[in-house]
Protein backbone atom coordinates (compact mmCIF):
# COMPACT_ATOMS: atom_id res chain seq x y z
CA UNK A 1 0.00 0.00 0.00
CA UNK A 2 3.33 2.31 0.72
CA UNK A 3 4.25 1.68 -2.54
CA UNK A 4 0.59 2.78 -4.32
CA UNK A 5 0.60 5.94 -2.81
CA UNK A 6 4.00 6.86 -3.27
CA UNK A 7 2.71 6.21 -7.21
CA UNK A 8 -0.33 8.67 -6.95
CA UNK A 9 1.98 11.11 -5.28
CA UNK A 10 4.50 10.93 -8.14
CA UNK A 11 1.58 10.84 -10.76
CA UNK A 12 -0.13 14.26 -9.45
CA UNK A 13 3.15 15.87 -9.58
CA UNK A 14 3.90 14.99 -13.30
CA UNK A 15 0.44 16.24 -14.00
CA UNK A 16 1.81 19.99 -12.21
CA UNK A 17 4.81 20.08 -14.45
CA UNK A 18 3.20 18.92 -17.89
CA UNK A 19 0.71 21.55 -16.93
CA UNK A 20 3.53 24.39 -16.18
CA UNK A 21 5.28 22.98 -19.91
CA UNK A 22 2.07 23.78 -21.85
CA UNK A 23 1.50 26.97 -19.34
CA UNK A 24 4.67 28.67 -19.48
CA UNK A 25 4.80 29.41 -23.29
CA UNK A 26 1.48 30.75 -23.62
CA UNK A 27 2.41 33.00 -20.90
CA UNK A 28 5.23 34.03 -22.56
CA UNK A 29 4.12 34.52 -25.90
CA UNK A 30 1.14 36.65 -24.27
CA UNK A 31 3.77 38.92 -22.86
CA UNK A 32 5.67 39.24 -25.71
CA UNK A 33 2.39 40.01 -27.80
CA UNK A 34 1.67 42.89 -25.19
CA UNK A 35 5.02 44.55 -25.50
CA UNK A 36 4.75 44.61 -28.92
CA UNK A 37 1.72 46.18 -28.78
CA UNK A 38 3.21 48.74 -26.11
CA UNK A 39 5.98 49.52 -28.01
CA UNK A 40 3.90 49.84 -31.35
CA UNK A 41 1.28 52.06 -29.80
CA UNK A 42 4.16 54.48 -28.04
CA UNK A 43 6.33 54.10 -32.03
CA UNK A 44 2.52 56.11 -33.61
CA UNK A 45 2.37 58.81 -30.75
CA UNK A 46 5.66 59.41 -31.22
CA UNK A 47 5.57 59.51 -34.77
CA UNK A 48 2.60 61.85 -34.56
CA UNK A 49 4.38 64.49 -31.79
CA UNK A 50 7.59 64.53 -34.67
CA UNK A 51 5.36 65.48 -37.54
CA UNK A 52 2.98 67.68 -35.68
CA UNK A 53 3.35 71.35 -37.03
CA UNK A 54 2.95 73.92 -34.02
CA UNK A 55 2.12 76.98 -36.46
CA UNK A 56 -0.05 76.12 -39.39
CA UNK A 57 1.10 79.15 -40.93
CA UNK A 58 3.81 78.41 -42.27
CA UNK A 59 2.44 75.61 -44.24
CA UNK A 60 1.00 76.71 -47.92
CA UNK A 61 -2.76 76.40 -48.20
CA UNK A 62 -2.51 73.76 -51.14
CA UNK A 63 -0.08 71.48 -49.00
CA UNK A 64 -3.40 70.53 -47.11
CA UNK A 65 -5.69 69.54 -49.89
CA UNK A 66 -5.96 66.31 -50.94
CA UNK A 67 -4.14 65.59 -54.33
CA UNK A 68 -1.17 63.73 -54.50
CA UNK A 69 1.85 65.39 -55.54
CA UNK A 70 5.23 63.92 -56.52
CA UNK A 71 8.58 65.10 -54.89
CA UNK A 72 11.62 64.61 -55.80
CA UNK A 73 14.38 64.46 -53.49
CA UNK A 74 18.31 65.32 -54.47
CA UNK A 75 20.91 65.59 -52.02
CA UNK A 76 19.65 67.78 -49.13
CA UNK A 77 16.52 69.18 -51.49
CA UNK A 78 12.93 68.16 -52.61
CA UNK A 79 11.57 69.41 -55.37
CA UNK A 80 7.71 69.21 -56.81
CA UNK A 81 5.52 71.06 -59.36
CA UNK A 82 2.10 72.25 -57.86
CA UNK A 83 -0.18 74.53 -60.44
CA UNK A 84 2.76 75.08 -63.30
CA UNK A 85 5.19 76.54 -60.39
CA UNK A 86 8.57 74.57 -59.67
CA UNK A 87 8.96 74.31 -56.22
CA UNK A 88 11.89 73.33 -53.70
CA UNK A 89 12.22 72.68 -50.20
CA UNK A 90 14.97 71.78 -47.70
CA UNK A 91 14.66 67.82 -46.61
CA UNK A 92 14.70 66.85 -43.04
CA UNK A 93 13.89 63.18 -43.13
CA UNK A 94 10.88 64.18 -44.87
CA UNK A 95 10.19 67.55 -47.19
CA UNK A 96 10.16 70.43 -45.26
CA UNK A 97 7.47 72.41 -46.62
CA UNK A 98 7.48 74.96 -44.56
CA UNK A 99 10.34 76.00 -46.04
CA UNK A 100 8.97 75.68 -49.85
CA UNK A 101 9.62 78.48 -52.47
CA UNK A 102 9.29 78.66 -56.10
CA UNK A 103 12.37 77.91 -58.00
CA UNK A 104 14.17 80.84 -59.70
CA UNK A 105 15.32 79.89 -62.95
CA UNK A 106 16.01 83.38 -64.33
CA UNK A 107 19.07 83.55 -62.01
CA UNK A 108 20.63 79.87 -62.61
CA UNK A 109 23.40 78.88 -64.75
CA UNK A 110 22.96 76.74 -67.42
CA UNK A 111 24.18 74.08 -65.57
CA UNK A 112 21.81 74.13 -62.97
CA UNK A 113 19.24 74.58 -65.40
CA UNK A 114 19.83 71.14 -66.51
CA UNK A 115 19.92 69.25 -63.87
CA UNK A 116 16.48 71.29 -62.44
CA UNK A 117 14.95 69.79 -66.27
CA UNK A 118 16.18 66.08 -65.69
CA UNK A 119 14.13 66.34 -62.48
CA UNK A 120 11.60 67.84 -64.15
CA UNK A 121 11.36 65.27 -66.69
CA UNK A 122 11.81 62.81 -63.92
CA UNK A 123 8.29 63.65 -62.21
CA UNK A 124 6.80 63.71 -65.62
CA UNK A 125 7.59 60.64 -66.92
CA UNK A 126 7.08 58.98 -63.46
CA UNK A 127 3.28 60.66 -63.41
CA UNK A 128 2.75 59.13 -66.63
CA UNK A 129 2.78 55.40 -65.16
Amino acid sequence: MAHKKYMDGSVYALEKIVALLVLIPWVLTTIALLTIMYLQNRTANSMDDFFDVEDEDLIPDWVNEKEVIRVAVVKDRAYWVHDNVFYESDVTPEPDFSTARPVDTMSMRPKQLNELLVILDELEEYGRE
